[in-house]
């Protein structure tokens, strides 16, 4: 038998299913004890399982209704179950599963077939649904966690219909982030999501229109018609369906003689002649090189770039940086810096249409740093080097070897070498360019020299700078880190930049954010989180996480909170996953389910199961050193005392045996 103590699971579980294992009938325990008690008379208390489908073990689960804390479900000793999501939307899938099938059949559909499927790649499922008759079955398509563009235009072509079948029907859930490109592409998007609402999670159907802002409503309001779903917020016209309001796709499309590109070109200093969303990126997560100047046109330079984020694909974009951005060589490899975002994705109905970019700021990679990006290969010394000034070609540049990668071990010391990154004139001061008494960069300055300037500066005048300024100088500080690496970066500078971390992280977790929007305060602590996180503070980032928490629970806006759920549940489990467990941690926990299996039978258990129950606690407890915890201490005398007592009436009022063992009961206030 697998000892208890390896396979206690006191995680608290707030859904399950109905069916066995592999059940598909969702069920959320509401938290209040009267409707948790409700819930056990309507269905039994056997009737609920860690379904499969919810990513778990297949085994019962036992309902707990409590006074003094959330009401839940918990598994039954012993078990082994590798099951993630336990929240209260951990059965969101299926409940849209069965909401879909549910109206689809209320539509006058046969045949209505729900499947949820995971996907190579995935971290969770997608919805297909299908119904109809033989010949001419309908998909509806839920994609339920997020998917790079290339698995979506590549999911898009396997879910095609047929010829002569109708059309699939594409949806998104909450976490899928993947609507942006739907609008993109049909003009509009349909999106699902889950609220708890009288104890139980309801599904609403959102119209995600091209302003962005989504209008909610029940899908009972909704109707299904040849071209697709139709929803309050849209209608229907001869070329499909359409946002009411909104002109038909054909009447707003560019000319097909490349006036479109010309339109994107034009747009360097503008937002708003792209229709997707704004998607914030973190500063040195994408890489650039080949830049070539496109346009200049209100204070900004439009660049054709080819882009890659880290880990990811080599892709052509549209990068806009502001005029007093030094212009980027075609050669060198580059990182974008301050408030990098996305603008824009290509667009299916702009033929050679690409991914626009934005940037306030870049650095230039260092050859050791650059490697990162092993598919960006910048092009031949042979390109023509634009003015910063004018954007008029300069002579071509000589041939020169490349830069070899700075190594400790070769003892090359970033600071003298020839080939080391040098900040370009404007470039490490793009964050803090209009900080008053901030010393500008030097064209050339060595980047060690520029970040002990910046940090003197932050010495002298930084308790003084507000919030937003601090911040921004410190950004600078960071890039120019980023910059030289951090394996070369002087024990002394990482200490001052390491503090100046922690005074904006201080700030950051004691004030309201005044002069900062909440997603401004949740950005700054991410990159706070993550830079604790490289250097393996653990204590810093549980710290961070905590402040990260409390704006993401109590300042955030709903849309935005659903956009940064994903990177909150990938802190939380990468702080869960460092935290140290010791054999004491396992043998207190083994003795608590004990404890807490026993009151959850009180009313059935057996004097026999009793007995071996506190057998087995003696026997994890002989292996602690340490006193056990009052609470669990308290516990055990009290089964103990009711141990007695049921041998005493079962025997007739005779003396009990355990009672000539006085010994036991003082080991418990260990």
């Amino acid at each position: 038998m697998i000892p208890v103590g390896r396979e206690e699971d006191t995680r608290k579980v707030q859904t399950a299913v109905l069916g066995g294992p592999d059940g598909h009938r969702p069920l959320f325990l509401p938290f209040e004890k009267h409707a948790a008690d409700g819930l056990r008379k309507e269905h039994g208390s056997n009737a609920f399982t860690c379904g499969t489908l919810l990513g778990g073990c297949g085994e019962p689960l036992t309902l707990r209704a409590c006074d003094d804390k959330k009401s839940h479900f918990a598994h039954r000793s012993p078990v082994r179950c590798t099951r993630i999501a336990l929240g209260e939307d951990s059965a969101d899938h299926l409940y849209i599963g069965e909401a879909l099938a549910k109206w689809l059949r209320g539509q006058g559909r046969s045949n209505v077939g729900v499947q949820y499927v995971r996907q190579k790649g995935a971290r969770g499922d997608s919805i297909e649904v299908r119904f109809g008759p033989r010949k001419k079955r309908r998909l509806i398509h839920v994609q339920m966690v997020r998917r790079s563009f290339k698995e979506w235009q590549a999911d898009g072509e396997r879910l095609r219909a047929g010829a002569g079948r109708p059309s699939t029907l594409r949806m998104y859930g909450p976490d899928s982030q993947l609507a942006a490109f739907e609008v993109d592409a049909t003009g509009y998007a349909l999106r699902f999501a889950c609220v708890t609402e009288n104890g139980t999670r309801v599904v609403r159907v959102g119209t995600h229109p091209p302003d962005h802002q989504v209008k909610w409503t029940s899908l009972d309001q909704c109707q299904l018609v040849s071209a697709g779903i139709l929803t309050p917020w849209l209608e229907e016209t001869p070329h499909g369906m359409r946002p009411k309001g909104t002109p038909s796709r054909q009447e707003g499309r560019p000319g097909a003689d490349g006036q479109e590109a010309d339109a994107a070109r034009t747009s360097a200093g503008g937002r708003d002649s792209f229709a997707g969303p704004e998607l914030p990126l973190m500063p040195g997560s994408v890489a650039f090189t080949g830049a070539t100047l496109a346009s200049e046109e209100h204070g900004r330079r439009l660049y054709d770039v080819d882009a890659q984020p880290v880990g990811s694909a080599v892709f052509p974009a549209l990068l806009s940086l502001p005029a007093s951005v030094p212009a980027p060589e075609c050669h060198h490899v580059y990182a974008l810096t301050g408030r990098a975002a996305v603008l824009g994705g290509p667009q299916v109905a702009l033929p050679g249409s690409r991914w626009m970019l934005r940037a306030e700021g870049i650095v230039r990679l260092a050859s050791a740093r650059a490697a990162e990006w092993a598919l960006l290969t910048p092009s031949a010394l042979t390109c023509e080097e634009s003015s910063a000034g004018a954007g008029m070609p300069g002579p071509p540049l000589s041939e020169q070897p490349p830069s070899a990668p700075v190594s400790p071990a070769a003892g090359v010391d970033a600071r003298k070498s020839p080939d080391g990154p040098r900040v370009s004139k404007g470039a490490g001061s793009v964050h803090a360019a209009d900080v008053s008494g901030m010393p500008p960069a030097r064209s050339g300055e060595e980047p060690l020299e520029r970040l002990g300037v910046v940090l003197q500066y932050l010495d002298e005048r930084g308790v003084g700078l507000t919030t937003r300024v601090l911040h921004r100088v410190l950004l600078e500080a960071e890039d120019l880190a980023l910059l030289i690496g951090r394996r070369f970066l002087p024990a002394d500078l990482s200490q001052r930049l390491g503090r100046w971390r922690t005074v904006l992280r201080q700030r950051l977790e004691g004030t309201d954010g005044l002069d900062s929007s909440p997603r401004e305060v949740f950005d700054r602590l991410v990159d706070e989180f993550r830079a604790a996180r490289d250097v393996g503070d653990l204590a810093l980032a549980k710290r961070v996480r905590g402040a990260l928490g409390r704006v993401y629970a109590l300042r955030l806006p709903p849309e935005d909170r659903e956009a940064v759920t994903g990177v909150v549940r990938e802190f939380k489990q990468w702080v869960r996953d460092q935290e140290p467990v010791t054999p004491a941690d396992e043998s207190r926990k083994a003795l608590q389910r004990i404890l807490q299996d026993l009151g959850s039978r009180r009313s059935t258990v057996t004097t026999a199961e009793i007995s071996a129950a506190l057998k087995e606690a003696d026997r994890i407890r002989s292996g602690l050193d340490a006193p056990l915890p009052e609470r669990i201490a308290a516990g055990l005398r009290r089964w103990r005392g009711i141990l007695r007592h049921r041998l005493r009436t079962e025997s007739g009022g005779g003396r009990c045996p355990l009672q000539r063992q006085g010994a036991h009961g003082g080991q418990e206030g260990r």
